[in-house]
């Protein structure tokens, strides 16, 4: 009993579900916007498939709760917050954990698996008065700001800014932004993981905006995954699991170390599926399956299992199904 115990506060502190007293299907749920801001309401939606709720609870992770099923809330201040949902149901309490970050009120984050901070300061060219942006998200990739300082309205769209992962492309992350107002802006974007900074700039009187396909280059790293038989190298039972960090950008390389004389030589990995990763049944000597980004996300960090899916040996009956492994997001 302590065992189990102990496992469920290890699982719930990685930020996945757990089922208290239930057999029912883990709980989960979703915000929009993705990356909220400061003073900025923050919809908080249960997501929980193969349920049949009876009532809710949400924590925020601020001292403030609600029973609502799809509550809006709105953080006075940065931070990243603990946020725990309790599902309950006819069968018992199902919940889960996770951080939600939320940056401050003139700050735009975009891209949270490789984070951006936007931020914005502007001028009018016709008084002199100055004054930042106030973020405005929307989701993941893009979001706005409003001016209020010079617009008096905190609520109006003035400037858009959206930041792609073109990174399986030319190894870059794109930068797009737009004016929606003809006052004179300077527009500074931090790359999070290197603290690398760069600023575009918006004449007065302009309607325009730009973009930047060589924002800011990623180098990625790259992981060989050694397959032999029976075992993935890291990842396997044998070296140990593949760990990875939330955040960095991955070349992933599945590479067949086994001689073609050896029996059975080839191998095959399931991929992925809630990490987005592909798999292949085609992992042969002299034959490297590669996937050439992969960002894990914060959301993800935890243990996810993979396995050897090549059964077809050459008529062998011996399977492959016991080759397993383990990648951990940390």
């Amino acid at each position: 009993m302590r065992l189990v115990n102990l496992v469920l506060l290890s699982t719930a502190l990685l930020g996945i579900a757990v089922v208290v007293g239930s057999s029912e299907a883990p709980a989960s749920f979703s915000t929009t916007p993705v990356n909220p801001a400061a003073n900025q309401g923050v919809l908080f939606t249960d997501t929980s498939t193969g349920l049949s709720p009876m009532g809710w609870l949400w924590e925020f992770g601020d001292g403030q709760t609600s029973t609502s099923p799809s509550p809006s809330h709105v953080y006075a201040a940065p931070g990243s917050y603990n946020v725990r949902l309790r599902v309950t149901t006819a069968s018992g309490t199902v919940e889960t954990t996770r951080l939600v970050d939320v940056s401050a009120e003139n700050t735009l984050r975009l891209n949270a698996a490789h984070s951006f901070d936007v931020t914005l300061f502007a001028r009018d060219q016709r008084t002199g008065n100055t004054g930042e942006g106030k973020a405005i998200p929307q989701n993941d990739i893009f979001g706005y700001f409003a001016i209020p300082a010079l617009t008096s309205n905190p609520d109006n769209p003035e400037v858009f800014v959206k930041v792609l992962d073109g990174t399986a492309i030319n190894g870059q992350f794109w930068v797009f932004y737009g004016g929606l107002t003809d006052l004179e802006y300077t527009l500074t974007v931090k790359e999070n993981q290197t603290g690398r900074v760069k600023t575009y700039q918006k004449d007065p009187g302009s309607a325009c905006g730009g973009f930047d396909t060589a924002g800011f280059d990623v180098t990625l790293q790259t992981v060989t995954i050694d397959v032999r038989a029976w075992d993935f190298s890291p990842g396997g039972p044998v070296s140990g699991p593949l760990i990875l960090q939330a955040g960095t950008t991955y070349r992933l390389v599945f590479h067949n170390v086994d001689s073609a004389s050896t029996p059975n030589p080839r191998h095959g990995f399931s991929g992925i599926s809630d990490l987005g990763l592909p798999g292949s049944n085609d992992i042969s000597p002299g034959k490297d399956f590669v996937i050439p980004s992969f960002t894990p996300q914060p959301f993800q960090r935890g243990t996810h299992p993979f396995l050897c899916t090549q059964n077809d040996c050459g008529g062998d009956p011996e399977q492959h199904a016991g080759m397993v492994g383990n990648l951990i997001i940390q």
